[in-house]
């Protein structure tokens, strides 16, 4: 048991970097005006077949047996909720002030962590109530002085849709965790359980595809290349989530995974602006930072 929580562990800075790249593959397609759609509808298609690839056989047989139904219907609908989530944050990327249209759906990870304190009677310890405190305050921290950064007042309409693609993402989590907590009998594997999810992406994302086909070539050509590295930061992702959510969920810790991982990608995230659209960070700015690393100290502890 002590290994496999040490495995589940050291799993999380692996996601927080997955994540990071699935964040980057984001805003530079929005900054390349890609099709929502049709970006998300490649990079689904592509994962899929490159799971189903690596599941072979075997994931054939767990989707056609009985004991596992719930567990893909689960997995089915958090992808219609992960997608819609994913969806709006995109297209509330805008140019300047990326990190609160990013960051703000990122707290999603507070669903999660209450409900499984709640209906999963995970225990907590109040190290962790505090890591996730400290993490939450300095993402709010550093969302409203980057906005600030940018515009002379806070855009309400921009920080109520952040707000509901949060609470989306929040929702599409919890139906993520659910089927890690069932018994092995009723489980699907990490790979059966990421293909299921990139399945009905691609569905769901093909079908809007076709409803509002993109215009020109160059939105097509531009939306396919930055969803195939979205669609391989997404395989990567999930062949690391899954596996922690389970080795953790062990030993009630199952709940804490998204907050880890969000909060290491948001510093990480953050971090990237800097470098890549030279957004400037204040020195109360990179206390917040240090906020974040803290928070996920304590959780860990």
């Amino acid at each position: 048991m002590g290994n496999t929580v040490n495995t589940g562990w050291l799993l999380l800075p692996a996601l927080g970097i997955c994540w990071t790249l699935v964040a980057i593959t984001l805003s530079e397609a929005k900054n390349r005006n890609c099709s929502i759609f049709a970006f998300y509808c490649m990079g689904s298609l592509l994962s899929m077949m490159l799971l189903a690839i690596l599941g072979g056989t075997e994931m054939m047989r767990e989707l056609g047996s009985p004991e596992k139904r719930f567990a893909v219907c689960c997995f089915a609908v958090c992808a219609l909720f992960n997608g819609t989530g994913q969806g709006i944050t995109m297209w509330n990327l805008k140019k300047g002030g990326r990190a609160l249209a990013y960051a703000i759906p990122q707290l999603a990870f507070l669903l999660p962590y209450i409900w499984s304190i709640f209906f999963w009677n995970q225990n907590l310890s109040w190290r962790s109530g505090c890591g996730i405190f400290l993490i939450v305050a300095s993402t709010v921290f550093l969302s409203c002085r980057k906005q600030q950064a940018f515009d002379s007042s806070l855009d309400i309409r921009r920080v109520l849709i952040s707000c509901g693609a949060m609470l989306i993402c929040g929702i599409s989590q919890i139906l993520m965790i659910t089927p890690t907590q069932l018994p092995a009998g009723k489980a699907l594997s990490p790979l059966t359980g990421a293909c299921v999810i990139q399945a009905a992406n691609a569905m769901f994302f093909m079908f809007l595809t076709l409803w509002n086909r993109p215009a020109s070539r160059t939105v097509w050509k531009n939306s396919a290349k930055y969803g195939v590295l979205w669609g391989l930061s997404a395989v990567a992702a999930y062949c690391v989530l899954l596996p922690a959510l389970r080795m953790l969920g062990k030993v009630g810790q199952s709940g804490i995974v998204f907050a880890v991982g969000c909060g290491m990608t948001i510093a990480l995230f953050t971090l990237f602006t800097v470098i890549r659209y030279r957004e400037k960070q204040s020195a109360p700015q990179w206390v917040a930072f240090a906020g974040i690393v803290a928070g996920i100290v304590l959780v860990r502890i």
